[in-house]
């Protein structure tokens, strides 16, 4: 993305931010289109031949603004800028018309878009849903937010986004009990939601007001969340006990979650993979100096290599795939011969999965600004 660049040198990009950048107007020029009277930024859901998403019920804006966000942390310009701005505004949506996962991932990133970035254009949302956010708390099955109030559920990525959000709020503006609800979530998440050291998906809540059926799939957004907050308030509050906990979750993840090649697992179209990452560079930037830093530094570096090593070639750019070991195809390619069926639309088509590609080389260029040694594959040309 071009542009005049915002407060910094004109030095020459270190590889991952070269990377990142490659991956973002790949994936602006695909899947984004500016209103030519309003400047309001919609999305295209799959490319080519995808719809555009008026901004009503877009369920990966939230993803799409951390990428815009990081990209502009990257190297902050004008035209970045604008289109934070620009997809700000095109966001409308009423709270009440959103369950409270997709409220808190989507007013977290709002907020983080205004905080660091400076986007502006806030839509008639942010108040609403954190008043919402912040009533959701209750003692039932021992605390912890709603997730769908009438379902009687509780789940992990509603509580670890609304952590990460209070976390954020508790010194960024917001109200003095923030930081208060942020260590009781996680507290929550950790007594209730916790197996082998990883976040499961979440509980239902039994008709006396305790623990009901606890649904043990391991969710990657709940942990990517969890350690975000985690790794925030190990930052933000001073207290010891904070990065311990990060250290552990680090070590869940990296140990469970990743492979022998220090690449992050996941199947299917989503951003997950690219929210894990991304959180877990949160991590290494919080414990610096532990090694689970470096574990988490590792994972970051090698899903990013794995996921640009394993790209197609596609109009406008790099095309990555829904699982960062196997290469991607283009939609444009035909199956390839005794292929037992793709799905459809192939998942390369889908904005999640770009969102995840791009997040990933993001969090590997965020570390590479911070310091931290590359650890991806010495086998291989460092080329972009």
């Amino acid at each position: 993305m071009g542009g005049r660049r915002i407060g910094r040198s004109g030095d020459r990009p270190e590889l991952w931010a070269a990377r990142a950048a490659v991956a973002e107007r790949a994936v602006c020029a695909r899947q984004l289109r500016r209103g030519l009277l309003t400047g309001r930024l919609t999305e295209l859901d799959v490319w080519p031949a995808g719809r555009l998403r008026r901004g009503r019920r877009s369920p990966w804006r939230a993803t799409l603004l951390d990428c815009a966000v990081d990209a502009w942390l990257r190297a902050p310009t004008a035209d970045r800028q604008a289109r934070l701005t620009g997809l700000v505004r095109g966001l409308r949506v009423r709270p009440n018309r959103l369950g409270n996962a997709e409220l808190a991932t989507l007013t977290l990133a709002l907020h983080r878009a205004h905080s660091r970035a400076g986007a502006r254009g806030r839509p008639k949302l942010t108040k609403p849903a954190l008043r919402r956010l912040r009533e959701s708390w209750s003692d039932h099955a021992g605390g912890g937010l709603w997730s769908d109030e009438p379902a009687g559920r509780k789940d992990a990525v509603v509580n670890g986004a609304a952590a990460l959000l209070f976390a954020q709020l508790a010194t960024e503006g917001g109200e003095k009990a923030d930081l208060h609800r942020a260590r009781s979530t996680v507290d929550w998440v950790l007594h209730h939601l916790l197996a082998d050291g990883l976040v499961v998906t979440g509980l239902t809540v039994a008709p006396d007001g305790g623990v009901g059926a606890v649904d043990r799939t391991i969710t990657l957004p709940g942990n990517a969340y969890l350690l975000g907050a985690c790794a925030r308030l190990a930052v933000s509050t001073g207290e010891r006990g904070w990065p311990t906990v990060t250290a552990r979750l680090v070590t869940a993840v990296t140990d469970q979650l990743a492979d022998a090649d220090h690449v992050l697992r996941g199947s299917g179209p989503g951003p997950a993979l690219g929210l894990l990452s991304r959180n877990l560079a949160s991590a290494a930037l919080a414990l610096r100096d532990d090694p689970a830093a470096a574990r988490a530094a590792q994972v970051v570096f090698g899903s990013a290599e794995a996921a640009w090593r394993n790209r197609a070639v596609a109009r406008g750019g790099p095309l990555f795939g829904p699982e960062w070991t196997v290469p991607a195809i283009s939609p444009t390619e035909r199956p390839l011969a005794g292929d037992p069926g793709a799905p459809v639309p192939r998942a390369e088509r889908q904005l999640s999965t770009q969102l995840a590609g791009w997040l990933a080389l993001e969090s590997a260029a965020l570390l590479e600004r911070a310091g931290f040694a590359d650890r991806g594959s010495a086998r291989r040309p460092r080329t972009l």
